[in-house]
């Protein structure tokens, strides 16, 4: 007897994915979602689950809205999952997550880039100081990221 495969037009499609301005929302937009909410995977791994996970908020069959977790700047690919027809394709584009840098402070000496310019520290630290970072995209709490 014959075998017919249709897994890939069965299974959830994602045609669009936004990031809204802030950075803590992902809407998806596609069809065969279903309406039960289910899981939004953002990564490259092969396995969905092991992957960074987008919390659901709204979630319908042809759209999806997600709180976005902590991650780093990179690209990102976007999949989701339904209980009844399993994972999507990866969408169309990768997420893109920019690492936004707002201030740096060397050994307490803060400078703040939040208009997008450039900062200059006093001279003569030498060696051994204290590097903080603030911003988003680092891929821990946004509010202060230590390196």
């Amino acid at each position: 007897s014959a075998f017919d495969y249709d897994g890939q037009a069965a299974s959830p499609n994602i045609t669009n994915v936004t990031l809204n301005p802030a950075g803590t929302e992902l809407q998806v937009s596609g069809t065969k979602f279903g309406s039960a909410p289910g899981l939004v995977a953002l990564g490259t791994d092969m396995t969905p689950t092991g992957n960074f996970q987008c919390d659901p908020t709204q979630w319908n069959d042809t759209s999806i809205v997600c709180t976005m977790p902590l991650i780093p700047a990179g690209g990102w690919m976007v999949r989701a999952w339904n209980r009844a027809l399993g994972w999507s394709a990866r969408g169309p584009d990768l997420l893109t997550i920019h690492t936004v840098v707002s201030e740096a402070e060397v050994s307490g000496e803060a400078v703040d880039l939040s208009g997008g310019g450039s900062g200059v520290f006093s001279a003569g630290f030498g060696g051994d100081v204290d590097l903080v970072l603030r911003g988003t995209g680092l891929g821990k709490e946004p509010s202060n990221m230590e390196i």
